[in-house]
């Protein structure tokens, strides 16, 4: 059976990927920190949809992982050896973002760690030979155009 990892799977993007591939068979991990209810409070909250994928796939599992935290990612990736990688997580609002932290620096410095992280994802997915069909959300933490 062919192994996913989905970042942000709690997300709007990461929870139709996990969805649409756990009803293809696909056994689909998941990594979903539930950010969204630190800037949002519980209306934001992931976990309610997180609840409804592992209720529904059987072969779904989620780990709480902060993408920020490169040896935590990496070890997950390196022992699940996933086919695909699905990488949708981002942060969650960037004007709440920017009101969080106390200097424009700490918002630059939570940016720069997501975008290394992508980056270290490609690089350990390309050495693991993981195919990467889809990237998404990484973008907008650049700025607005």
């Amino acid at each position: 059976m062919k192994k996913i990892l989905v970042t942000g799977a709690g997300g709007l993007i990461g929870s139709e990927a996990v969805d649409y591939y756990c009803s293809q068979g696909y056994e689909v991990t998941g990594i979903d920190n539930n950010q969204r209810q630190v800037f949002f409070g519980e209306k934001g909250s992931t976990l309610f949809r997180l609840t409804q994928l592992k209720d529904k796939h059987k072969n779904f599992t989620n780990f709480e992982i902060d993408i920020r935290d490169k040896n935590a990612v990496l070890s997950l990736v390196k022992s699940l050896k996933p086919n695909i990688l699905i990488h949708t997580a981002a942060q969650p609002s960037h004007d709440k973002a920017a009101s969080k932290f106390i200097c424009a620096n700490s918002n630059i410095d939570l940016y720069k760690s997501i975008l290394k992280l992508s980056i270290i994802l490609f690089n350990s997915s390309w050495v693991l030979k993981i195919k990467i069909p889809l990237v998404s959300k990484n973008l907008p933490i650049l700025g607005q155009p």
